[in-house]
């Protein structure tokens, strides 16, 4: 499972509403103001994408979920590893006979990508630990995009528990969501 196919998932359901994309593919220096006017949906994490990393910085005051990547050493090397962390608890992808038991995803939608400024254009950001989360995060969404749609306020945030038997999603559990203010 790939960012790129859940991309794909999304694209067709906007082609589907007639509205129309571009893909943009993270580069760095691109930054969030180039993206205010017409507004952004930004698919994967903060360490594929450096404008997923701006935008859990942009609304870190109003979405109560933090990413990290955490630093592990093993005797035979050093590691990294992707977590959110909520509530001062930590949450991170389980992986069991080259499976992915369980992972996190967070979806957050803004009307406006920028609240300072009145012609914003939205944001939608989505992105599981790893990339089958990131799938199923879109595919959450185009379940339940009437609750985003509707949303209160200025926006919505989901946290997603995502459980898995092989490659089939089993079990999606919210574990919190507010609006964004």
């Amino acid at each position: 499972m790939t960012d790129v196919q859940a991309y794909s998932e999304i694209i067709s359901e906007l082609d589907m509403l007639r509205i129309k994309t571009d893909m943009v593919i993270p580069k760095q220096g691109r930054t969030l103001h180039e993206f205010t006017e017409s507004g952004l949906i930004c698919l994967g994490g903060p360490i594929a994408n450096t404008l997923s990393k701006s935008l859990i910085e942009r609304f870190s005051a109003q979405v109560p979920v933090s990413f990290e990547r955490v630093e592990t050493t093993s005797p035979m090397h050093a590691t990294s590893k992707a977590i959110l962390r909520h509530k001062g608890q930590e949450l991170a992808a389980e992986i069991a006979d080259d499976y992915v038991k369980t992972d996190y995803a967070l979806i957050m939608y803004a009307k406006r990508i920028d609240p300072k400024v009145p012609t914003s254009g939205p944001v939608l950001l989505a992105f599981g630990l790893r990339g089958i989360g990131t799938q199923e995060a879109v595919r959450y969404i185009l379940r339940s995009k009437k609750l985003f749609l509707e949303a209160p306020g200025e926006g919505l945030w989901v946290l997603l528990k995502l459980s898995f038997s092989g490659v089939d999603r089993t079990i999606d559990e919210v574990i919190a969501s507010g609006p964004i203010l």
